[in-house]
């Protein structure tokens, strides 16, 4: 299969998905995590001997010359729909299983400049970064993982030292090793940590989404900050997203998220628009919604996918 033909049979797969359910109660604070991967993450993966999942390394510039490895995204989001399962369903054998995930974390991060994160040991060549770096959505995974966990599983020893190492990968810029950056003077927390900066949208909204959790479920004040600061930076550059068709996936490259994306997007601004009462998000979620309903702008946003990734790369 020639690379134009594998690009554009994995964009119109995604016509076929379904959107991406999501919550937020703050009456209940036992609902499911925010965005539910279940049936999306946890069908699609290989699981390892000890049930830990495994996945190709999908950012090298040849697609088909992949290595199989621990990818800390996919486990994280693998862990959040085993954790939304046991609080479901009470099951032991699931709680057993999120065990075994929660010491893959703790047996696998790395430190730097009194930050701990979990390297993405896979070179992004579109983003010339080099393995392994940090992610703001890993970071902001793993905070809403360790919070529910810490209330809802079992109670993790130094789960609090833990946390304030992962806030601090926040406050560094990513030049020095963090995932801090800056978007028209507003923060922006970096998915993938390039040079220049990349502005991942999906990334940076999993990452206020874990910062939240850090406020609720451990009360820590520079997460509040944090929060803060970034959903006044989304507010005010939520615009430099939208293409008057379709959402971007970064504001790099400009060009058209994935159709699972764009899906994604509209959820996350959702989740966001309940979160914060903030009117902003829900209108942006909304016309985004409607960008998707037209079957006009659908193969505006695929045409132009497959020209950036084929023709530009």
């Amino acid at each position: 299969m020639t690379l134009f033909k594998h690009y554009l049979k994995r964009l119109i797969d995604q016509f076929k998905r379904i959107d991406y359910k999501y919550y937020f109660d703050s009456s209940n604070n036992q609902s499911p995590y925010y965005i539910d991967f279940r049936g999306k993450i946890d069908k699609r993966i290989t699981l390892d001997s000890n049930g830990i999942p495994l996945t190709d390394c999908p950012f090298h510039k040849n697609q088909f010359d992949k290595k199989t490895l621990y990818n800390p995204t996919k486990i994280a989001l693998y862990t959040l729909t085993q954790i939304d399962e046991y609080m479901s369903r009470k099951d032991q054998n699931i709680l057993n299983h999120i065990d075994i995930l929660i010491q893959w974390f703790l047996d696998n991060y790395l430190e730097r400049n009194g930050s701990i994160f979990w390297g993405t040991f896979c070179d992004y060549d579109r983003y010339n970064v080099l393995k392994p770096y940090p992610s703001s959505m890993v970071q902001g995974l793993v905070l809403s993982i360790l919070a529910r966990y810490n209330k809802f599983c079992k109670v993790l020893k130094n789960v609090e030292e833990i946390v304030d190492k992962i806030l601090n990968s926040f406050v560094i810029e990513s030049k020095n090793g963090g995932i801090k950056t800056m978007l028209d003077n507003e923060i922006f927390f970096e998915e993938t940590p390039s040079s220049p900066p990349s502005y991942i949208l999906n990334g940076f909204i999993f990452s206020l989404f874990g910062l939240f959790d850090a406020v609720i479920y451990f009360k820590k004040d520079i997460a509040n900050s944090l929060f803060r600061s970034g959903i006044k930076s989304l507010e005010k550059n939520i615009l430099k997203f939208d293409l008057g068709y379709w959402s971007s996936y970064d504001f790099l490259y400009k060009e058209p998220a994935t159709f699972d994306y764009h899906k994604l997007h509209i959820s996350q601004l959702h989740v966001l628009a309940k979160m914060t009462n903030n009117e902003v998000f829900h209108a942006y979620a909304i016309k985004w919604k409607i960008y998707s309903d037209r079957l006009s702008y659908k193969y505006k946003a695929l045409i132009k996918k497959v020209y950036c990734r084929i023709i530009i790369k």
